[in-house]
């Protein structure tokens, strides 16, 4: 079915007017007002941690000794290293949150050097110097 011809007797009713959302540009020449959005600093990335120092080897017994060193501003953790000795290779002896640490199961009277590291979420920093001491005898 076809729709009847226009007669153009329908009354036409004007649209409402739709305020503009665009705001006019400023006249020619002249610096557009912008404000930038707010800079936020991107977090900043760990940095490996210094060498721990003042690393001591103390015997506190026939079979132990007690391992300390001063805390590293930024560690999370640290390791403590035995060096490879003759046929021994390099062992990590122990790994804590704290600045001390004992070392128990060893030879009478003999000698025992550590290293220590530092560690956190950029990684390992550097061991500190070779430390010294030995079991009591």
């Amino acid at each position: 079915m076809t729709p009847p011809p226009y007669t153009g007797s329908t009354p036409v009713t004007p649209s409402p007017v739709i305020p503009n959302p665009i705001t006019p540009l400023p006249p020619s020449g002249t610096p557009f007002p912008v404000t930038p959005p707010p800079v936020t600093p991107a977090p900043s990335l760990p940095t490996l941690p210094a060498a721990p120092t003042g690393v001591s080897v103390t015997g506190i017994s026939t079979s132990a000794v007690r391992v300390a060193w001063q805390p590293v501003p930024g560690a999370a953790l640290y390791r403590v290293i035995h060096p490879a000795y003759q046929s021994t290779p390099e062992q990590v002896v122990a790994t804590t949150i704290g600045t001390s640490v004992d070392i128990a199961g060893l030879a009478w009277n003999s000698p025992y050097s550590v290293s220590i590291e530092a560690l956190n979420a950029a990684g390992a920093g550097p061991r500190s110097a070779l430390a010294r001491g030995s079991t009591l005898g």
